[in-house]
């Protein structure tokens, strides 16, 4: 689309919603919007893989966030779920701050993965994702709804079993697996 025509037709675009507590609340329906037609389009294939991912934003608001290690340094924070061979986005939540996760009884990244692969239970996926996301918990989790998973561990993360933690240091294309039941 030429850009005068794209400037042209979100001169006319406003979403508006009277909901002052969703900082979101503008942009909410059009969200919700590409979610559906991308779930109505492309049917997700076997492999996924769920990571965080910035969106280039120097305006004002709430949820900016600052991530130096990112090539967008500053930016609003999403989590996506993606084709893990092509990389088509199938589904993202933007992350609003730690306000968001009040009151839950997991990880940050338990919930977040609990509500990315709403929707995969029972068809066999393999899902993929870094150390931020791994816990016992949550393979567990996933493993009762025919989700299988891989992720990285960081070794003296809180929950992690005693004989993972005392694994010796490994080099670059080593792995250890281990299985329970």
């Amino acid at each position: 689309m030429p850009v005068r025509r794209y400037e042209k037709r979100t001169q006319y675009l406003h979403c508006s919603s009277a909901d002052t507590d969703d900082p979101l609340c503008k942009i909410r329906p059009i969200l919700k919007l590409i979610s559906e037609n991308i779930s109505k389009r492309y049917k997700p294939r076997q492999y996924q893989a769920i990571d965080e991912g910035m969106i280039a934003y120097k305006g004002r608001h709430k949820a900016k966030q600052y991530i130096p290690s990112k090539p967008t340094r500053w930016g609003l924070k999403v989590w996506l779920r993606c084709n893990s061979v092509i990389g088509f986005c199938h589904q993202l939540d933007l992350y609003l701050g730690r306000d968001q996760y009040r009151g839950i009884r997991t990880s940050v990244g338990h919930a977040v993965v609990e509500k990315l692969t709403k929707g995969l239970e029972g068809r066999n996926f393999q899902l993929f994702y870094d150390s931020f996301f791994t816990s016992i918990a949550l393979a567990r989790s996933l493993l009762e709804k025919r989700i299988f998973s891989c992720g990285t561990i960081i070794r003296n993360r809180k929950g992690f079993p005693s004989h993972l933690k005392n694994l010796p240091r490994m080099s670059q294309g080593e792995y250890v697996i281990r299985w329970s039941g």
